[in-house]
């Protein structure tokens, strides 16, 4: 009896030590196998065979599929007689991951979401979606390399009075292309600089411009434990506007093509504490300047601040998350020559609950507040969404 538990407690140590050799000799013998693949005997090929059916597959993948209803109660995001309306959306996601086994990393997500509203025919339906591709590769002694692709489109009503002459909100409709090329270090203790060059072409429909942005971001970063880190970046944006002309302090056309510099530093941090880390926030904290290359006409400084923190259980978790934007206009005035500068500030509330109803099937709600407040006349706005739905993993 002693001898055959003994045997018993050994399988399963004996079990994986032969499956580490296994995925230790993966590479070299399926190597072999490939480039003299009609030099090895009946036993080889089957030996080689058995180990390309033990190491893991390097891919993974994951999907899922969303639908949902709620109400918005204005959905033009309107300052006077704002428009409110039910709709329907749907939408899902797609990834696909693959290991760096041997140095190299490749992560594709795509997500897509469309929305109708219901009894307010003035009113478009709304759309987003989005996929990236990432490459990173492992070039030796703490550093890699990386190129990452992406692109947007859109068509939903935007509140473009930061950067528009016109105070309002229109249906921004257009599709954005990125490619940024990246290179991080490691540099000991868990700190890591990373530097990007991020370069985009922004293509929008009538009244909207087309325009290109360039520019490099620098960050440099620290894990502090599992689940928490901080980080400190800058970023230097400038931007050409294709037909769309500078504008003098008085807000009068200038001769030539709009440009903007924008210079931005931001501090990020994310921390997991408490049993089992189910508690987790964030904070985020930035300071943006804006320079036009005209008369200073949107000139402006813009603090930022957003707060997350969320509690997730065995079935369930809640997040909440405030963000605020504030303008201030070193020469723009609110109402005419003699008026104030101008002053803006946004201000946006989400609250979302998550229960698992099965495995593979979750429930949620969420609520969302967009508003806008402006020295500006007619440039203020609430709006409120409520949404509930189920998502299906697949």
């Amino acid at each position: 009896m002693r001898s055959a538990t003994r045997r018993q407690g050994l399988r399963p140590r004996c079990t994986g030590l032969v499956c580490c050799v296994l995925a230790a000799c993966a590479t070299g013998l399926a190597g072999e196998t490939e480039s003299a693949g009609k030099d090895l005997g009946p036993d080889e090929k089957a030996l080689a065979a058995l180990i390309e059916e033990a190491v893991p597959s390097p891919w993974s993948t994951a999907a899922s599929l969303r639908a949902a209803t709620g109400y918005r109660d204005n959905v033009q995001l309107s300052s006077v007689n704002p428009v409110a309306a039910a709709f329907l959306s749907g939408g899902g996601d797609f990834m696909l991951n693959r290991l760096p086994l041997d140095g190299t990393g490749v992560s594709i997500f795509a997500s897509a979401d469309y929305t109708h509203f219901l009894g307010a025919p003035q009113t478009d339906p709304e759309s987003l979606a989005l996929a990236r591709a990432e490459v990173k590769r492992d070039l030796g002694a703490g550093w890699t390399g990386g190129l990452a692709g992406q692109y947007v489109f859109m068509n939903q009503v935007f509140d473009v009075s930061a950067t528009e002459a016109e105070l309002s909100t229109v249906t921004a409709k257009g599709s954005t292309l990125t490619l940024t090329p990246s290179a991080a270090v490691s540099l000991g203790r868990n700190w890591k600089l990373e530097a990007t060059l991020d370069g985009s072409r922004q293509l929008f429909s009538a009244p909207l411009d087309d325009y290109w942005e360039l520019g490099p971001n620098v960050k440099l970063a620290k894990t502090l434990a599992a689940g928490s880190d901080c980080s400190l970046g800058y970023r230097f944006t400038r931007r050409w506007y294709d037909d769309r002309a500078p504008l003098d302090a008085d807000g009068l056309e200038l001769p030539g093509n709009l440009e903007f510099d924008l210079h931005e530093l931001e501090f990020r941090s994310k921390f997991a504490w408490g049993a089992q880390r189910r508690w987790s926030s964030q904070l985020r904290l930035g300071l943006r300047w804006t320079e036009d290359n005209g008369g200073g006409y949107f000139d402006n400084l813009r603090p930022l601040v957003g707060v997350r923190a969320g509690y997730r259980a065995e079935r369930w978790k809640v997040w909440a998350e405030v963000r605020g934007y504030g303008y201030d206009y070193s020469i723009q005035r609110s109402d005419g020559p003699e008026s104030a500068f101008r002053r803006k500030t946004d201000l946006d509330v989400t609250v979302r609950g998550e229960y698992r109803l099965w495995r593979k099937l979750v429930a949620f709600a969420q609520y969302d507040r967009e508003s806008a407040f402006d020295n500006a006349p007619s440039a203020d706005y609430d709006a409120n969404t409520v949404t509930a739905g189920v998502e299906l993993e697949l």
